[in-house]
């Protein structure tokens, strides 16, 4: 967009805005299940099951204003969002976020509108797998994580984004071109059609270990 709007020119140039004026106030995370059983992941492989709730956690831990450096890490609890529904089982789905930004003192334009000063509006990435380190196979004799094997009570050791009893880490980085892909209301988190605008190291660490005297 090259037109000028109220002298704020809607063009890939926004390299102006002052990003420490800028404050993330909660984080979306898309992709979970809508019911879970007794093992903690979903029931069921028909029509009925969806993955498509949200979490909205808003007791983020990113400090006061958006900087260079690394922030401190923010801990959102999540389901593990194993899903039987894909054949085969072994691919499980991607999940979306979206980082929820109050703007700084001045207007710029986002993926769709332009973004008020003052306002609120979100920035969506993706947790890919395809993208993801860590090794979620190496577990202490007789550990089981589901999903188990019927019978065997064997543990098939299927790689997802959300797995229970571990610490999905995901560091973000907000680039030089992340406000291009904003949007000033809540992103849809299960569309195939949204903008990305943030990028994402993916990884797991396995889950705390206890070694307790009786």
């Amino acid at each position: 967009m090259e037109a000028n709007r109220n002298g704020i020119i809607g063009d890939s140039n926004q390299t102006d805005i002052a990003g420490n004026a800028m404050q993330v106030t909660g984080i979306l995370i898309g992709g979970q299940p809508h019911e879970v059983g007794w093992k903690m992941i979903q029931e069921g492989s028909d029509a009925s099951v969806t993955f498509s709730d949200v979490i909205y956690d808003k007791d983020v831990q990113y400090g006061s204003a958006l900087t260079t450096s690394q922030s401190d890490a923010n801990y959102t609890m999540v389901f593990d969002n194993y899903t039987n529904k894909l054949t085969p089982t072994t691919e499980q789905p991607d999940v979306l976020f979206a980082l929820e930004i109050k703007n700084g003192n001045q207007d710029f334009y986002g993926a769709k509108n332009m973004i008020p000063k003052n306002s609120t509006f979100y920035i969506v990435g993706k947790l890919s797998l395809s993208t993801a380190v860590g090794d979620i196979t190496n577990y202490p004799a007789g550990y089981r994580i589901p999903y188990v094997n019927a019978g065997s009570e064997t543990t098939t050791t299927i790689k997802r984004v959300f797995i229970q009893d571990h610490t999905t880490v995901a560091n973000i980085t907000i680039s030089k071109d992340a406000l291009k892909g904003a949007y000033s209301t809540i992103p849809d988190l299960i569309s195939t059609q949204v903008v990305f605008g943030l990028s994402v190291d993916l990884k797991w660490k396995q889950g705390l270990t206890f070694s307790p005297v009786i």
